[in-house]
């Protein structure tokens, strides 16, 4: 799968969770913006060059914007963690699935969903093929 087809999907797979705005992006002059886009659907996505990418979304009054990102904008935007790979506990990380002593101690002990996968992918070599494995 091309890497425009894994941002692409990986973004689809965010809306349709809820993901529906990035609170930084840049316009196309480069300019950073601190303001909350907000978006009905995702139209395309093309990689421009090095981490820059062309991402166009419709928004909720169906007027076409597109947007140059940078490719770590899009991946550790908190809510865009959060609609990928979702917000369920993981196992215990003291308990390694065994049962605790008590409930709390395990609700201590355990990490979500995204919080985890977004520590891999911070960590992993190629993003987009991390991101990829759960399309």
């Amino acid at each position: 799968m091309k890497e425009e087809e894994i941002l692409q999907k990986a973004i689809e797979k965010a809306v349709k969770n809820g993901w529906d705005s990035l609170d930084r992006y840049s316009d196309r002059d480069g300019t950073l913006k601190k303001k909350v886009l907000r978006y009905k659907k995702l139209e395309s996505v093309e990689h421009l060059h090095n981490s820059c990418w062309e991402v166009k979304f419709v928004d909720k009054n169906g007027w076409a914007k597109d947007f140059h990102l940078d490719l770590n904008t899009i991946l550790f935007d908190h809510d865009f963690a959060i609609a990928f790979f979702g917000d369920k506990p993981r196992l215990c990380l003291k308990c390694a699935g065994a049962f605790p002593e008590s409930l709390e101690e395990h609700k201590r002990n355990s990490e979500v969903e995204w919080k985890y996968h977004g520590q891999q992918l911070y960590l992993a070599k190629n993003r987009l093929k991390y991101i990829s494995q759960f399309l």
